[in-house]
């Protein structure tokens, strides 16, 4: 398991561990179920509150660091990219073939204004 996912299950055992807790204290306490009840339903509006909280933080988190990722992946794959279109290109001159995605839609127009001219 990696080392992230651990600390991951660890957090959330120790926030499980703290609500069942709590849930415990408030039900054994001294007070009248009225009270207990009205203090559970503070306590449980604000928990509510941080966990949506917490969630809103969590996607941020998340959409920035896989932003992060993409931009890496694209970083490290684009001399790959240029090192394959450099061995290519020959290739494709010789067949006829576009050498790249303008050079197609070039070609494409082309062929499509030659079929309305009726070449």
């Amino acid at each position: 398991m990696k080392r992230s996912s651990k600390k991951g299950v660890l957090a959330v055992g120790v926030i499980a561990g703290g609500l069942a807790g709590a849930l415990i204290g408030l039900l054994i306490a001294p007070k009248k179920g009225s009270e207990t009840r009205a203090d559970m339903k503070v306590r449980t509006t604000a928990l509510r509150s941080r966990a949506v909280e917490l969630a809103s933080r969590g996607r941020s988190q998340a959409g920035e660091r896989a932003s992060v990722s993409i931009a890496a992946v694209k970083e490290r794959a684009a001399p790959i990219y240029s090192g394959v279109r450099e061995r290519i290109s020959p290739v494709l001159g010789q067949t006829g073939a576009p050498a790249n995605e303008e050079s197609r839609e070039g070609t494409e127009r082309d062929e499509s204004e030659s079929r309305e001219r009726g070449d």
